[in-house]
Parts: structure tokens; C-alpha cells; sequence
């Protein structure tokens, strides 16, 4: 056997068997893939040594695409997801690439964030990307799905009209070039919950149980977690020209390996990303093994 680096990106033709994945130099399995809904479509997998080393290789490909947009585009539209997940990604933006590119020629669209939950509080999605990345970065442009104030109050109609034209002012900016992804344990993409039509598009949505427990992590206690959420569709998410998904932790093993391995299903958003080619999978150890 060749020996490898400790990390590698494997192209995995989905057309009969994934044979081999190698980490450290020492082949971890084989097992088999069987996937008549997907044969033509290439996945490219990243396995890395823990949560750092998966950060840092992300940081590095992500703005490595960006640097290579930007040499043939005026701006580069990206949709980020915010998270525990990506959070040391975007602190690797700010303390090592913050001049390695003009992030005034970036477009940023928000991806999701809780119902009615105010910008101005630090809980909320809208604040976490303000906070972590348009701000220290000095984004240029940045669409917010959360419209929300203190003192506002929900007004359903209008905010679906607004969804709407959120929409259009994606496809009037060129469309999305980059995503970044995180996955929930239950398989979600974005808020699209395990059910949600691939043909969706941005929408107020319920929250399942597991994902309120799940992110019960970033409150006082559970009770204090929206139960709604609004959210991109699986139409709009799966249609970026680049995709990164990135994974980490045992709690995430079951839901990456089903969307990898796994029937392309709506019991499991996330394994829309399969019919992509312009994925790229970059999980730690534990995520995978």
C-alpha cells in the first residue's frame, strides 16, 4: 500500500464500490456503496486529524476559492452558515487571511436564523455573523434574512413576501458561489429539517426536537430555544457552484456517513449535496471513524 499524507482528498466514484479511505497512512476499511440514484456523481471527502487541523484545511480552501473568483469575477456571493461547527473556521478567517484577499468584493446572504429572535441579540444567527465575520472582515455587501428588531412583532405575509425577494436578489447578484455548510445530527441543511422537499425554498419552518435539544447547548436551558426558524431552501442551498460541508464531533458520525454513504432521501437533507460534483466533504476523525 502507498503511503499517504494524514489527510487526503478521495474522489469516490459512486459507480459500484468505495474501495478504500486511508488516514494516517493505514487503510480503514473497505465497505461497500450501493447508490443506483446517484452513479455518475463524484464526492470528494476530506478526513482530517481533529477539529483544528479540519478548521485550518477549510480556511485554506475556502479562501483559496475565493482568491480564484475573484481574479475572473468583480465579487464572489457566498452563503455562510453560522454555528459551532464553523466558528473556528471564521476565526482563522479574521486572524490569518483578513489581508489575503478584498473582502469588500464579497457578498455574503445570511442562510438561516431563529423566528422573530431580534439582530441585536447575541443568540441569533444575524448577530453571530455580524459579529464573527462582516464586521472584523469588512464584508462589502450583506443580505440578512433576519429582519427583526426588539420592537418589532411578526407580521407572517409580508415577511413571505419578503422571503421572496430575498430570493431574487440572490439570483440578481449572479447567484451563490460558495457555501459553507454545517450538518445537524439529524442530517438538517440549514434549518431544513429531515422531510423538507428538495424542491424548497426560503420559509419559516418547525424546529425538530432533536435540533432544539441540539442547540440547547447555546442557551440557558432548553425552553429558552425558539421552536421556529426560517431558513434557505434545499432548491436554493443545493444550486452553489462550490459547496463545503464541514463536520466534527462523534455526534455528527451518523448523519455524515448517511449522507455520504447513504440513499439520496429527504429523511436526510443533507444527502442532497450528493448530486453535486462541486462538493467537498471535510469532517474530522470523529465525524467519519
Amino acid at each position: 500500500m502507498v503511503t499517504t499524507p494524514q489527510s487526503r482528498m478521495l474522489g469516490c466514484s459512486l459507480f459500484g464500490l468505495i474501495r478504500e479511505c486511508v488516514y494516517n497512512s493505514v487503510s480503514i476499511m473497505p465497505f461497500d456503496l450501493f447508490s443506483p440514484d446517484c452513479l455518475s456523481i463524484k464526492l470528494n471527502l476530506r478526513v482530517e486529524e481533529n477539529y483544528l487541523k479540519m478548521s485550518q484545511v477549510a480556511a485554506e480552501l475556502l479562501v483559496c476559492e475565493l482568491r480564484n473568483l475573484l481574479t475572473i469575477k468583480p465579487k464572489a456571493v457566498v452563503v455562510l452558515s453560522a454555528g459551532g461547527t464553523p466558528e473556528m473556521l471564521y476565526s482563522l478567517l479574521v486572524r490569518k487571511y483578513k489581508d489575503s484577499l478584498d473582502w469588500r468584493r464579497v457578498v455574503l446572504f445570511q442562510m438561516d436564523d431563529y423566528w422573530e429572535m431580534s439582530v441585536q441579540n447575541p443568540k441569533s444567527m444575524a448577530y453571530y455573523l455580524l459579529d464573527k465575520i462582516v464586521y472584523p472582515l469588512n464584508i462589502g455587501t450583506h443580505y440578512l434574512l433576519n429582519v427583526f428588531t426588539a420592537k418589532s412583532t411578526k407580521l407572517v405575509e409580508s415577511y413571505t413576501e419578503f422571503l421572496d425577494e430575498f430570493e431574487e436578489k440572490i439570483i440578481a447578484e449572479g447567484g451563490i458561489d460558495i457555501i459553507v455548510h454545517g450538518i445537524g445530527s439529524n442530517g438538517h441543511l440549514g434549518f431544513n429539517e429531515p422531510g423538507s422537499s428538495f424542491d424548497s425554498k426560503a420559509r419559516i419552518v418547525t424546529l425538530e426536537k432533536s435540533t432544539i435539544l441540539e442547540n440547547s447547548r447555546f442557551f440557558n436551558s432548553i425552553t429558552e430555544v425558539p421552536t421556529q426558524a426560517v431558513t434557505l431552501g434545499l432548491n436554493t442551498l443545493s444550486k452553489a457552484r462550490k459547496i463545503f460541508l464541514l463536520a466534527s464531533g462523534k455526534n455528527k458520525k451518523s448523519a455524515v456517513r448517511g449522507c455520504i454513504l447513504g440513499p439520496v432521501t429527504k429523511s436526510l437533507p443533507a444527502s442532497i449535496l450528493r448530486i453535486s460534483s462541486s462538493t467537498t466533504f471535510i469532517v474530522d476523525k470523529e465525524a467519519w471513524f
